[in-house]
């Protein structure tokens, strides 16, 4: 639907109404026409993968060659990046794969980002998973719901591997517990 945006205390304002595209019904060699052309920005190269023939390998050749017209690096990594997501979504990964690798290989701030992120999610969640494992196995099975939530609830590593080590080492289920209560 349409959002009116208005400036308040006042008549004034603007609607906007979004335009929905399904680029399975667009060309991908017309598309990039058009971009040779200057009628269409260089900002739709991330959805080619998404469109008609957008996984032809001719037209993925000149994708490149359009994409090397970004001036702004950054800019041209994301349209990679994100061009290999859709190139997913519409079964054509392994077309882009092949003619992107190594085309432009600087790493992606934002990328890496997500990649850190999905890194410390892991570690954490297997921090999680092997503290709740030793309880269970070495002070009280099943291991109480209240150190459950505790454990599931707590994000640090450092918290979390302090707490291993404290059941790893107490003779018995309350010394850990009293571990778990004491500040680093």
């Amino acid at each position: 639907g349409a959002l009116r945006l208005v400036v308040p205390g006042t008549p004034c304002g603007q609607t906007v109404t979004p335009l929905v595209v399904n680029f399975r019904g667009v060309g991908a060699a017309a598309t990039l026409a058009e971009m040779t052309a200057g009628q269409t920005g260089l900002c739709l190269l991330p959805w080619v993968p998404l469109m008609a023939g957008g996984g032809e390998p001719a037209l993925i050749e000149e994708w490149k060659r359009l994409a090397l017209m970004e001036p702004n690096v950054q800019r041209r990594q994301t349209y990679r990046a994100l061009a290999l997501v859709f190139a997913e979504l519409a079964k054509e990964l392994v077309n882009w794969q092949q003619a992107l690798e190594g085309w432009q290989m600087q790493e992606s701030q934002v990328i890496l980002g997500w990649i850190q992120q999905g890194e410390q999610r892991g570690i954490v969640k297997n921090a999680r998973a092997a503290l709740l494992e030793l309880v269970r196995l070495r002070l009280q099975d099943p291991v109480p719901e209240a150190v459950r939530l505790a454990v599931e609830g707590t994000n640090d590593v450092n918290t979390l591997n302090r707490w291993f080590r404290a059941a790893a080492t107490a003779g018995t289920f309350a010394e850990f517990t009293a571990a778990m209560r004491q500040e680093p």
